[in-house]
Formats: structure tokens, C-alpha cells, sequence
């Protein structure tokens, strides 16, 4: 089939199916308002997603799960293990509200909307539950192999509570290092305390890692063997690695050429750190970074990101670590081949490609 015709049709499609999303009240109508969400961010249209996300959730209140939720808090009961478990649709519904939940604050914290804030209160940082445990179906006798739903259930169980533990961290260390900032009104001693740290965060989040189980480790794997799980999890870990170098990064690319020296050769050092984790997410995503999925959006403005950062640090004459020029051309790949449908990468692209002759020409 022609592909404008194939577009054609599967707008119409899905208008068909939007204009009578709201006539039920049920899982499906929270699943296909999520699922409208996800097709409005793979289509790359945000603010029409964040409000499909935002009417997800909406239909996931009166879910029997969450309304338990909310009895066992006001009248701070307890309930046991079968009043709180309904089985499949239980467990169906929580997949639901979980993913419009997180895909609903991750956007609206990309958005900024003046009337939506996001709080940085630990409340924002997941739901308030914990996913329900795979059934006693999976407790098989040894040499028993499970059955791939049974398989996907566990994954997605330990997927997410791998992800929890991760916003958890990240959040912790977001709040030291500004805690940290006012404590020091020196600049210079900030990065020098930030600079004393630096170790301990990174023994942090090597921590996580070596935790994760065998079916989630991003640990002596390479990216491109990565399923969708270890893509999604290695890449929140390029994310915390940037922000443990974050404050060190820009500190050295606020100061110009031979001003460097002003630095402390240990923030210089630190610095260059930096730059390596914005080399490793350019690697790390190049096996998607073609891929029409959800999560494209925030991938393209992430890689851009550290791009438009290598060719900073380079132009600020900081050290540049290895590799760096070529992590940039995969970005710049990445913007080429999205240009055409996201307008404004017209102008990162041209940035990007402009910067980047002028290094390689230096």
C-alpha cells in the first residue's frame, strides 16, 4: 500500500476510535486513551500526548485497585494479601496506571505547563504502590521452565522496581548536590566539594548496576544486543552519570579558552569525565536512534544535547575524551533523519553541522 495512502487511513482510524474513547469506563478505555498518547509522541505532537496521558489516568481512578489504595490510607486498615489482590485484571489495570502515570509526569516535566508544575516531593518520583509480585504460577519446580507470559510478567515486575530504585537515586543525588551548592557560596569551593563526591555517587550507581538481576544487567553488554528493557535502563543510567558531572561540566564550559587554568586540574579532570558520559549516551542510543518509539522525543532532545555539549567543550578548549567527534557525527545522523519530521531540528541540525565542520577543520 502507498505509504500517504497507509498514513491516510490510519488517521482516520484513529480519529474514529477518539471520538468514542470517552463512551465507556472500563480498562479499555484507559488502555486506548494511553495507547493514543503513545501514538501522538511516536507522530512527535507532545501536547496532544501529555492530554491522552493526562485522560489515562483520569480513567484509571476508579479502578477497585487504587480505591482500596485510597481506603487502606484514610482509615489506615489493613488488608491482606487476597483483599488486595484480584488477579489478572488486578494486574492488568495497575500496567495500565502505571505507564500513564509515569508517561504523565515525564512529559509534563519536559512541557513546563504554567498550570501543571511538577512538585520535586518524593511523591512525584513514582506511584504509591508497589507492583503486584508475578503469581504463585511462576514458583515452578526446579527444572520447570515457565511460560513466556509467565517469563514477560517476571520482567516487567523486576523492570520496574529496577526503575523505581533508579529514580530514587537519581532524585537523592539531585537533591545533595544542590544542598550541597548552598552550602558553599564559592563557586570554586562548591566544585571543589562537588569534586570530593564524585567517587561515592559513582560507587552509588555502580551499586545499581551490579544489582540488577541477569535478565536486566547492562553490565558487560554491549548496547546493540540490548532488548527493550536494557535499552530503557542503561539509558536512565547515562542520564544519572551526566548529572553526577553536570555542575562540573558547565562550571568548565562558562569559561573561555585559557581561562581553564583558572580551574583546579582535579575540575578539569572532572570535567573531561563529563564530557565522556555525553560520548557514551551518543553511543549508547546509536542502535535506536533511527527507531520510532515512544520514548523518540526525549531521545532526540537528550542526544542533541550532549552533541551541542561535545561541540561546546570542544570550541571552550576543554580536554575532549576519546571518540568524541564520532559520537558527535552519530548525533548529527540522528538529527538528518529527523529533521524532516520535527521542524525545529532544522536549526540543531544546521548548528550542529556547522559547529562541527569548524572543529574538524581546526
Amino acid at each position: 500500500m502507498d505509504p500517504a495512502r497507509l498514513n491516510h487511513l490510519l488517521d482516520n482510524f484513529f480519529t474514529f476510535v477518539h471520538c468514542t474513547l470517552l463512551a465507556t469506563s472500563d480498562i479499555v478505555d484507559a488502555q486506548c486513551l494511553f495507547l493514543s498518547g503513545v501514538y501522538c509522541m511516536t507522530v512527535f505532537q507532545p501536547i496532544f500526548a501529555w492530554r491522552y496521558f493526562a485522560q489515562a489516568l483520569a480513567a484509571c481512578q476508579h479502578f477497585p485497585f487504587l480505591t482500596r489504595a485510597q481506603q487502606q490510607t484514610h482509615a489506615d486498615a489493613g488488608f491482606s494479601a487476597e483483599e488486595m489482590d484480584m488477579g489478572s485484571r488486578d494486574t492488568h489495570e495497575k500496567a495500565v496506571y502505571r505507564s500513564a502515570w509515569k508517561s504523565e509526569q515525564e512529559l509534563r516535566s519536559d512541557l513546563s505547563m504554567p498550570d501543571f508544575g511538577v512538585s520535586h516531593s518524593g511523591s512525584t518520583l513514582y506511584p504509591p504502590f508497589f507492583p503486584t509480585p508475578p503469581g504463585p504460577q511462576l514458583s515452578l519446580s526446579p527444572g520447570a521452565v515457565p511460560e513466556p507470559h509467565e517469563q514477560r510478567a517476571r520482567k516487567a515486575w523486576l523492570f520496574y522496581l529496577a526503575e523505581i530504585s533508579l529514580r530514587r537515586l537519581n532524585s537523592r543525588l539531585c537533591s545533595e548536590i544542590l544542598t550541597l551548592r548552598s552550602t558553599y557560596p564559592s563557586t570554586m569551593a562548591f566544585l571543589e566539594a562537588l569534586c570530593n563526591m564524585i567517587s561515592e555517587y559513582e560507587a552509588q550507581a555502580q551499586e545499581w548496576a551490579a544489582s540488577l538481576p541477569e535478565l536486566l544487567s547492562v553490565r558487560d553488554t554491549d548496547a546493540a544486543d540490548d532488548d527493550v528493557c536494557r535499552s530503557v535502563l542503561r539509558c536512565h543510567l547515562v542520564n544519572l552519570f551526566e548529572l553526577i558531572f553536570w555542575a562540573i561540566t558547565m562550571a568548565c564550559l562558562s569559561v573561555p579558552g585559557k581561562g581553564q587554568v583558572r580551574l583546579s586540574e582535579r575540575t578539569r579532570e572532572m570535567g573531561r569525565r563529563g564530557l565522556e558520559a555525553h560520548v557514551n549516551r551518543l553511543r549508547s542510543n546509536e542502535p535506536g536512534l533511527a527507531h520510532r518509539h515512544h520514548g523518540t522525543l526525549f531521545m532526540i532532545k537528550c542526544c542533541s544535547r550532549s552533541a551541542l555539549t561535545l561541540l561546546a567543550a570542544h570550541e571552550r578548549g576543554m580536554q575532549m575524551p576519546p571518540g568524541w567527534v564520532d559520537a558527535v557525527y552519530k548525533g548529527l545522523g540522528m538529527l538528518q533523519h529527523w529533521a524532516p519530521e520535527v521542524p525545529e531540528l532544522v536549526a540543531w541540525k544546521a548548528i550542529v553541522q556547522e559547529s562541527l565542520d569548524k572543529s574538524v577543520a581546526y
